[in-house]
């Protein structure tokens, strides 16, 4: 069995909704795009520009077509690229940067901040 993966880097809103039976779930613009990398993507890793430049050169990629396979791809004109499947030794060595550390919720916050952690705009990797 073959599995299709999508991965697009950006922001994301999450949240538990439920009063009884609580459920976690993220939502986005972001998320979208990344639903639609695995949707029209073919067993590999399907990745947008945006998570390309994130990941710095340590893995090899090539033109992941996208476009010709999903109109959403094609209509907001969304680059895509696949992670070819032998790694790249000579950058194995290389750590991928975080340029911002991304604060975690803890049962000690409260949920009045939940705001201040997340704002629209920060890339999140």
């Amino acid at each position: 069995m073959d599995m299709r993966i999508g991965i697009h880097s950006g922001s994301v809103l999450c949240g538990v909704l439920g009063l009884q039976k609580w459920q976690f779930d993220v939502w986005s613009w972001d998320v979208g795009i990344a639903n639609m990398l695995e949707a029209g993507g073919v067993p590999r890793i399907h990745i947008s520009r945006a998570t390309l430049d994130c990941l710095q050169g340590l893995y090899n990629t090539e033109d992941g077509h996208g476009q010709l396979r999903n109109e959403f791809l094609r209509k907001h004109n969304i680059e895509t690229f696949l992670i070819c499947p032998e790694y790249d030794d000579i950058n194995m060595q290389a750590e991928p940067k975080v340029t911002k550390t991304v604060k975690t919720w803890s049962p000690e916050a409260t949920f009045g901040k939940v705001t201040d952690t997340n704002s629209v705009g920060d890339k999140v990797l």
